[in-house]
């Protein structure tokens, strides 16, 4: 007999009505089921009546089938489910021959007597358990029916079956959701600007540091000349283990993404740095004094004006060629975020926590047509600001500097980078899908794509976020004031006069870790130099 063994209640069960039928055959009631005998195997089987013989022999089947009962139920019910057997010695002795003609001689033979005995398993599976128990314990083991085949496997298997479409249906939705976003934040044929390069990676270490060497004093006649020679000054600075993206907030209220015709009222250049784990935020003070081509490659087009001023006269790609030019690093690529999404992000990842002074507080409530008519309720100290609260806060201008405006930018952004950090992959979706409307990127889908799958792999939300504003002062250890920038009011504005060759050494440094500057013995002192 074959190792597998079954469920002795779906065995007794098949005794029973083994015998039920016995007992109707003999008192002639039933009629034989129909059969194909070894003589006639044909396709249509033959009717024929019942002789006494048939009949006691049938009563003594009858008698050796209570007597062994289990043993050829086992045997009876596992036919049904194989197409061959071993038969054991004992059952051989005890089956009359009408029950050994019965057994199947070829594979349709074998099918016809699988449907005449099939077995309902669910009907099985509603057996009592004290059955089971009784017939484990008279004979001595449990059943090892093949898990597959029982109705729990089943059912396991079903549901296995069930999440795996799921899944995949899922995987579908999620290629075409992604797919269609990217589809609305890309759009190559007129956002990929000619100075952009394919991403192509950053394991492979490809750099350019070409020294860039100052002009000295004697070759510099006014801040202005200092400004338009440093723009042409040398090439800026590259390294495929640094990926340098300009992240540009859209000073305008229009549900449209423009790249012309509008100033950037802010711009932060995301650097990530594969070699020291780190992600810089670098702000670039919108008041920048500057130099740039409208027309790239064509100097009778320059001009000079605060830096944000180069997107509006000259559109998208004049305005990344000023920040390479007048600081030295290579922009990768941009983001070109509209305002709206800044407040519907905030809002998705549930507000940001900020410290207020009360000018702060006093400088938004007072100025409700300045800030979109929001107030903010509460003493100083840390508050927690909705989507409007904070993006008022953001664009507080008339209480100080435009060095402290980047601060606030930044102290909410490093909040938000925070709360993306540990958001679920449902909320992060929730943000992914409020910011795309509001966004337009010179990466090309396939590069998104590349970027995300690389940033995951190794790593970079876990890397140190590291913010710096361009220009700053700072002061050393020792004491030692470096003054690379003053503002004031000149050229019938108020601007920020900065010192761009020691200003980008130290942006190149923040960024890549090394500088390609030379600065010259005798530097030009750009606070002495006249404006003309």
């Amino acid at each position: 007999m074959a190792n597998s063994s079954y469920d002795l209640d779906d065995i007794l069960n098949e005794v029973k009505k083994r015998r039920e039928e016995n007992e109707a055959k003999i008192k002639g009631s039933l009629q034989p089921p129909e059969k194909e005998t070894e003589e006639s195997p044909s396709d249509e089987p033959e009717e024929y009546s019942e002789t006494p013989a048939e009949q006691a022999e049938n009563a003594q089947e009858s008698e050796a089938l209570q007597e062994n009962a289990p043993e050829e139920a086992e045997n009876s019910f596992f036919r049904q489910t194989e197409q061959t057997e071993e038969e054991s010695p004992a059952q051989e002795a005890t089956l009359s021959d009408s029950a050994v003609q019965d057994k199947p001689e070829n594979t349709d033979q074998t099918q016809t007597e699988e449907e005449e005995h099939s077995v309902d398993l669910l009907a099985l599976s509603e057996q009592s358990s004290a059955g089971q128990s009784a017939s484990y314990a008279a004979h001595g083991k449990k059943s090892s029916q093949k898990w597959h085949k029982t109705k729990t496997g089943k059912i396991c298997i079903f549901v296995i079956v069930f999440l795996c479409a799921a899944i995949i249906a899922a995987g579908i939705y999620g290629y075409f959701f992604i797919n269609n976003a990217l589809d609305r934040v890309t759009d190559n044929d007129t956002h990929r600007e000619a100075n952009l390069e394919q991403w192509t990676g950053m394991d492979v270490l490809k750099e350019s540091f070409d020294p860039i060497y100052e002009d000295g004093r004697a070759n510099i006649s006014s801040y202005r000349d200092m400004v338009k020679k440093w723009y042409y000054n040398g090439t800026p600075a590259s390294s495929t283990h640094v990926l340098n993206v300009l992240l540009i907030g859209e000073d305008t209220r229009d549900e449209e993404i423009e790249e012309t015709g509008y100033r950037a009222d802010s711009a932060i250049v995301a650097s990530v740095n594969v070699d020291t784990g780190e992600i810089i935020l670098t702000s670039i003070l919108r008041d920048c004094y500057a130099y740039w081509e409208t027309t790239e490659g064509d100097e009778s087009t320059g001009q000079f004006g605060k830096i944000n001023g180069a997107m509006s006269t000259g559109g998208l790609n004049c305005y990344i060629d000023c920040v390479e030019h007048m600081f030295k690093i290579n922009i990768d690529n941009y983001v070109l975020v509209n305002f709206d999404s800044f407040e519907s992000i905030v809002d998705t990842l549930g507000g940001v926590t900020v410290n207020l002074t009360r000018a702060e507080i006093r400088e938004i409530n007072n100025h409700q047509k300045t800030y979109n008519h929001v107030t903010i309720e509460g003493e100083p100290g840390e508050l927690e600001l909705d989507g409007r609260q904070a993006l008022a806060y953001c664009r507080i201008r008339h209480i100080d500097g435009d060095d402290v405006r980047a601060d606030r930018q930044k102290t909410v952004l490093l909040q938000l980078f925070k709360k993306m950090k540990s958001a679920s992959t449902i909320k992060t979706t929730e943000v992914a899908t409020d910011l795309l409307p509001y966004v337009k990127t010179g990466f090309s889908k396939s590069e998104i794509l590349s970027i995300g799958k690389y940033a995951m792999s190794h790593g970079w939300l876990d890397y140190e976020t590291v913010t710096y504003t361009a220009p700053t002062n700072e002061t050393k250890p020792d004491g030692t004031v470096v003054t690379t920038c003053k503002g004031g009011t000149n050229y019938g504005a108020w601007v920020w006069k900065v010192d761009y060759p020691l200003c980008s050494q130290i942006v190149q440094n923040k960024i890549y870790g090394k500088t390609n500057i030379e600065l010259a013995e005798k530097r030009p002192k750009f606070l002495e130099l006249s404006n003309y």
